[in-house]
């Protein structure tokens, strides 16, 4: 089984369905660019690309939607600004 995407409406079961992602795979772990990112505005004291509020604003949404699943109903997602 590869990668799928989950596509439809509802949290119910009937109305979801799940297609294979026809795209290509990239090598190597995806956090890779984000952690020479990092490494470098420590070396260089400069600025990340990715903010706290982004990281933040990410992990929040994921925290929900997890919830938002096992609880099977929707749920709002605050945004940090």
């Amino acid at each position: 089984m590869g990668d799928q995407l989950c596509t439809g409406r509802g949290l119910s079961g009937q109305e979801l369905r799940s297609e294979p992602i026809a795209a290509p795979r990239i090598a190597g772990h995806p956090y890779d660019p984000e952690i020479d990112d990092w490494l470098s505005a420590i070396i260089e004291d400069g600025e990340v690309r990715t903010s706290l509020i982004d990281g933040a604003n990410s992990t929040m949404a994921a925290l929900r939607a997890a919830r938002a699943a096992r609880e099977a109903r929707e749920t709002k997602i605050p945004l940090f600004a």
